[in-house]
């Protein structure tokens, strides 16, 4: 039987490793040594099972095309997030010319060759102004902005016409077939190929928007004006065979924009187009006047409007945009300095069939839920319903679910709270229970995003927080994941799994430690865990074997 130095191991950041596993037959008296340059947080275990204490992942393959994994451009390790989820989205985060931080969420497709990425480069105060958080994800599962709704349109993608001109251009594509192709589509600027339709606005100084919310039956969308209350409306039907985009306009008092802020507003303009100051999202609009006033509004028309069966894709466009379709519930923040928007996000929980957005003035912030069929019975086309922020509306719609609404900030010197008066926020569903909520600082160009998930769009986990400190520490080629890097691999802890009943030191931060006097049964072993992201751990155990 062996005695001295049992065991040894050098183990390096997020690792894991047995130092010692006593297979002798008999009892082992031992002790426990470690040592660090730096402070590590250390996890010791006596295990007694043979279960691997680490195991590789695959994270994407070639020969699976739907595999994806998320992660943050500035991101190398995922020791922050873990491969899930299925799609792709960015956040902007910056005002004026694009040259600051971007937050990609990457979801790989082994469909073809090429990454298309678009962070450092995508320009949204041109050319198509493309919402970003108004594009759902691709599901690998179900296909083009499925995600577990059971909507989708299996025809055609209407998008802002990408490399168009104008912003007040609007285009019909195929739907297509893979991940990669819709991604190319939408991300990379690729108008390549044949248009079935197209159609333009001269209302092109403000943002466009399309419902990718609900294509279970027709395809609409709107293009506003910055400096007026003009809006056109867009819809197309190609469910139903037709690949024709419609249009439609109303300006002044007959424009839904003009009730819902009560009166033409003045938004930021084209080179501020980093809030989505206008939304339509399953089929109610919000206007935000983002601190040119207090007011922002929501508005919506009954779905008998949106009947193809009853009314043509023109009068459909025209039932988005025209007052008197649509009841509207105009709120007024009493303060007009939010610049980066009142609202701070605005979606829709198709688990609930309710929507939920935050709102905000110079010393609150407010989580409403809105029943869209109590708003639509409460409010009759044409009609404007106004309230005070923070005030409870639960009869027309709009009830009052937390009177102090606040995120988890992890940076609080520069985000101090909700209320903050640049803060700007983007939500994006990515899975049939969970959203994620990228918030930043519209005046701070090189500030980095706070990012927090919800698994229901009312309580918001900060993504520091949300995974486990087990987490991967080794990743191929992370850095230009592509279809053509073959098998793109993680090594992953199984610490939290193993040696459970044996803990001697969970986390516990440390540059030298010794525990003496300890009796290991046969079979025992001792696992220890690195859970630092730099810096080595020795461990190393004295001891030994038998009486």
């Amino acid at each position: 039987m062996a005695n001295g130095r049992l065991g040894k191991a050098k183990i390096s950041p997020l690792s894991t490793a047995v130092i010692y596993d006593n297979t002798s037959g008999a009892e082992a008296s031992v002790s426990i040594l470690a040592q660090a340059t730096t402070a590590v947080p250390m996890s010791l275990r006596i295990d007694g099972s043979n279960d691997a204490v680490s195991y590789a992942v695959t994270l994407a393959s070639e020969a699976y095309a739907v595999n994806y994994i998320t992660y943050d451009v500035s991101n190398t390790t995922l020791t922050t997030g873990s491969p899930t989820y299925v799609g792709r989205f960015q956040f902007r985060t910056i005002t004026g010319t694009p040259s600051g931080p971007y937050y990609v969420y990457e979801f790989y497709s082994g469909a073809n060759a090429t990454l298309y990425t678009t962070s450092g480069n995508a320009n949204f105060n041109t050319s198509t102004t493309i919402q970003p958080m108004l594009f759902s994800a691709y599901n690998s599962s179900t296909g083009l902005d499925d995600a577990g709704d059971g909507r989708k349109n299996p025809n055609a993608i209407m998008i802002p016409v990408p490399g168009g001109t104008t912003r007040g251009q609007m285009a019909l594509y195929a739907t297509p077939t893979t991940a990669d192709a819709y991604y190319k589509r939408v991300w990379a600027r690729d108008n390549s190929g044949s248009q079935l339709s197209q159609a333009t606005t001269s209302y092109d100084g403000g943002q466009q928007c399309v419902d990718y919310h609900n294509q279970q039956t027709v395809l609409t969308g709107f293009s506003m004006n910055n400096s007026s209350s003009a809006i056109m409306g867009f819809c197309a039907y190609p469910q139903g065979g037709s690949n024709t985009i419609s249009t439609y306009s109303y300006t002044s008092s007959n424009s839904v924009m003009y009730r819902c802020v009560n009166g033409n507003p003045n938004f930021p303009g084209t080179s501020n187009q980093s809030h989505p100051q206008g939304r339509l999202v399953n089929r109610i609009c919000l206007f935000d006047l983002c601190g040119q006033s207090d007011r922002f509004g929501f508005a919506t028309a009954a779905d008998s409007y949106y009947d193809p069966t009853t009314y043509t894709t023109e009068q459909i466009a025209k039932h988005i945009v025209w007052e008197s379709r649509n009841g509207h519930f105009r709120f007024d923040s009493s303060t007009n300095t939010r610049d980066g928007g009142q609202v701070l996000y605005f979606d829709y929980n198709p688990n609930t069939q309710k929507y939920y957005f935050a709102a905000r003035n110079s010393s609150q912030a407010y989580l409403y839920e809105i029943d869209r069929p109590t708003f639509i019975s409460s409010v009759s086309g044409g009609q404007v319903s106004t309230g005070t922020l923070g005030s409870d509306y639960g009869s027309t719609g709009f009830t009052l679910i937390n009177s102090d609404f606040e995120l988890p900030f992890n940076n609080t010197s520069n985000y101090p709270n909700t209320e903050a008066q640049h803060m700007q926020g983007r939500t994006q569903r990515i899975g049939d229970s969970l959203w994620v909520l990228s918030v930043n600082m519209r005046n701070d160009t090189s500030l980095a995003a706070e990012i927090f998930y919800s698994t229901d769009l009312q309580t918001w986990t900060s993504a520091v927080g949300r995974y486990s400190p087990y987490d991967y520490n080794l990743v191929q080629d992370v850095t230009t994941i592509r279809s053509d890097s073959g098998t793109v691999t993680a090594t992953k802890t199984n610490i939290g799994n193993v040696g459970v009943d044996g803990v001697l030191e969970e986390a516990t931060s440390l540059t030298q430690y010794e525990r003496t006097g300890l009796v290991l049964s046969n079979n025992d072993r001792v696992v220890a865990y690195n859970g630092a992201t730099s810096g080595d751990l020795v461990v190393q155990v004295m001891g030994y074997e038998g009486t």
